[in-house]
């Protein structure tokens, strides 16, 4: 009875002072759905992989555009010399390291990563380390999506897993020929 009595009070304490728990156990969902950060980037995703339910968010171009691609900037925390959060970037695979389609999804393919399986056209794998960068790639037709993380995956998350769920629920406007919704949050 009295061990009760003290987990009610630290529970009550822990509510009065805001005190949250990262929830580790919730995967990040493999379908995208509003609210979005930014054009197509779900909230929801974003959130349970950084822990940020309000991340400093940045966008620039759009998605599928041939002229220059498209990117979003989820800022976690900014101190000098440290920065936490995700980039996630659209662009045509002509513009990336690898030049072509097939260029890019071999490298892939051959990555000494994790493989991302989904249903939609192409290749991706998640490559990097949980202690620096970890990166998820997904290479389809002309187009070519990443999400790079840095400094999110301390808590005991399933981090590749997380990034591989956060890029297949994008490759709808990716490989899919779907348009990517519009950003609703912090407009």
């Amino acid at each position: 009875m009295r061990l009760r009595g003290v987990a009610v009070g630290v529970s009550a304490v822990c509510l009065l002072a805001g005190c949250t728990s990262r929830d580790v156990s919730t995967p990040v969902p493999t379908e995208a759905a509003a609210p979005y950060l930014c054009d197509g980037v779900p909230a929801r995703g974003v959130a349970l992989l950084t822990g940020a339910s309000a991340p400093k968010v940045e966008q620039t171009g759009g998605w599928g555009r041939k002229d220059r691609g498209f990117y979003c900037f989820v800022t976690v925390e900014q101190d000098a010399g440290l920065f936490r959060g995700l980039t996630v970037i659209d662009q045509r695979v002509g513009a990336t390291i690898y030049g072509s389609a097939e260029a890019a999804q071999a490298e892939l393919r051959a990555t000494t990563g994790r493989l991302i399986t989904a249903s939609a056209p192409g290749v991706g794998a998640v490559y990097g380390s949980r202690k620096g960068d970890l990166t998820a790639a997904w290479s389809c037709g002309d187009r070519y999506l990443e999400v790079m993380a840095k400094g999110v995956f301390d808590d005991g998350r399933g981090a590749e897993q997380d990034l591989s769920n956060l890029v297949v629920s994008m490759l709808p406007w990716v490989c899919g020929g779907e348009k990517a919704p519009a950003r609703t949050v912090g407009k």
